[in-house]
């Protein structure tokens, strides 16, 4: 299996066991007060890594995430993304679906989730626009939830990241 590949592999399960899944594992930071951070190996040869950080006064977040390779017992950073807006508290659920739903289909839609992912009952609709020629390697865009009843953007993100090797 190629390199790549196997970051990719990484990359997905590491979303679906993050800040995503409700049942994920948090620490703190302590050389950054307030960020949290998702950590784990996968196997014997990567380590996942996702720390952010929300300012409780604005709820704007920033965060980033990577992926690192074990290589003559040292860690060797292969992948990265980085993210930053804001979401009110009130859609946090939503997005956390909405990123889900990429994540378990397997499918890249720059770190993020899909296209397009619609809740009727919450009246919501999250849009995740990617930059022409978003691949794995090089991607960068913007996801925004959208009220459908007043066509308001009620948050975003932005995000970019690449492949390091």
């Amino acid at each position: 299996m190629r390199e790549q590949e196997e970051i990719m592999k990484v990359f997905f399960s590491g979303m679906i066991n993050g800040w995503a899944n409700p049942e994920a594992k948090k620490s703190l930071v302590s050389s950054i007060p307030g960020a949290k951070m998702i950590s784990f190996k996968y196997g014997r040869s990567f380590k996942f890594v996702d720390v952010y950080i929300t300012n409780p006064e604005s709820r704007v977040s920033t965060g980033f995430t990577f992926i690192y390779r074990f290589s003559a017992k040292k860690l060797v950073p292969v992948w990265t993304m980085s993210y930053w807006g804001t979401y009110p508290k009130e859609i946090a659920q939503f997005v956390k679906k909405a990123l889900m739903s990429a994540y378990q289909d397997k499918v890249f839609c720059g770190g993020r989730g899909p296209g397009t992912f619609i809740d009727n009952q919450k009246g919501l609709i999250y849009i995740n626009d990617t930059s022409p020629g978003c691949t794995f390697e090089n991607f960068s865009g913007m996801e925004k939830v959208i009220s459908m009843v007043t066509g308001k953007i009620l948050g975003f993100h932005r995000f970019r990241g690449q492949i390091l090797t």
